[in-house]
């Protein structure tokens, strides 16, 4: 797996955020020509008044302004490989042991991007059974065998995980919700990044 990496620590008003600027399986974006994007996130994003459909439109802006083709669940059957872009986010209130009420919020965000995949063992006992035949059955064999082998959807690229602390007060009122979207502003300009290294810009 191809890596690159520079460690970040960013403070926003009212919250910390500790992230890696790390991802994992660049070159697995290769020639990818459309992506959807799949939200997701347990109650956090409902404590905190964010909506799903708010966070899908985050990621789809970032992705159409880069040039990235961005499709629906349904077109994503005709697109090679169906690859998807998961937005997992988890989190929870933390509280003090002798106060009940909420103090702040702490989540964790990773961006992950699934395809169709073939698994490597399949292609190994498929290239040992035709290892005796003659070169013209091999050509015709293959091709119909390697279709048939099981597909899997598969995680091929990932980030590294954002770990964000945000306290609840009048005063930060609106953090957790900015240090949420400012946080998944981020990790999409990480699978920009690499996307567009390996490949060229797309139409809208």
């Amino acid at each position: 797996m191809f890596k690159h990496s520079l460690f970040l620590l960013t403070l926003f008003v009212g919250g910390n955020v500790f992230s890696t600027a790390q991802t994992y399986g660049r070159e697995s974006l290769r020639d990818i020509q459309g992506v959807s994007i799949q939200i997701v996130a347990n109650d956090l994003v409902e404590e905190t008044n964010l909506e799903v459909e708010e966070l899908q439109i985050i990621v789809e802006l970032e992705l159409r302004k880069a040039g990235i083709r961005v499709v629906t669940e349904d077109e994503r059957a005709d697109v090679p490989g169906q690859p998807f872009l998961s937005v997992n986010i988890a989190g929870a209130g933390f509280r003090l042991s002798q106060d009940k009420s909420t103090l702040g919020h702490a989540f964790w965000m990773q961006l992950r991007l699934f395809q169709n995949t073939k698994l490597l063992k399949d292609l190994v006992e498929l290239n040992s059974s035709l290892d005796n035949s003659d070169e013209d059955y091999r050509k015709f064999y293959y091709r119909g065998s390697v279709e048939s082998l099981s597909t899997l959807s598969s995680g091929t690229w990932h980030t590294a995980s954002v770990f964000g602390v945000v306290p609840l007060s009048d005063m930060y009122k609106d953090a957790v919700q900015d240090t949420m979207r400012d946080s998944l502003v981020n990790l999409t300009k990480l699978f920009i990044v690499d996307y567009l290294s390996k490949n060229s810009r797309q139409g809208h």
